[in-house]
């Protein structure tokens, strides 16, 4: 698992995803996340509801695979708030998983789980 801190305004970038923190306020923080078109966001919580603790594996017959350059993401995103705390965290597609592990005055950091093929950059 890849450990990244950003600040707020900041994000970073796995494959096709974006993630930037919008917002830290008692010990929450806001998350924009813009996916492709069709890729799913789930509360790690869900996924692990859904697919049977296998948070970060992919579910057999996977269908939600990200492209891993940013380079090769098709046109359309949606984009999506989410409210998380610490140790809580998202899954997307089915193959990404973003913890977030510690949230401090103004910068949060995060643990992501991701396949070795699939780029992870920062962005400002």
């Amino acid at each position: 698992m890849r450990s990244i801190s950003r600040n707020i305004n900041e994000g970073f970038r796995v494959g096709c995803v974006t993630v930037s923190v919008d917002l830290i306020s008692n010990g929450k923080v806001r998350l924009i996340i813009g996916t492709p078109k069709g890729i799913p966001i789930h509360r790690l919580e869900t996924y692990r509801v859904l697919f049977k603790g296998r948070a970060g594996s992919k579910p057999r017959n996977s269908v939600w695979k990200l492209k891993p350059k940013f380079s090769q993401c098709a046109e359309g995103v949606t984009y999506d708030a989410i409210v998380r705390e610490a140790n809580e965290g998202v899954v997307i597609g089915d193959n990404v998983l973003i913890r977030i592990n510690d949230i401090g005055r103004d910068n949060t950091k995060f643990g992501i789980r991701a396949p070795e093929d699939v780029e992870i950059a920062l962005i400002n």
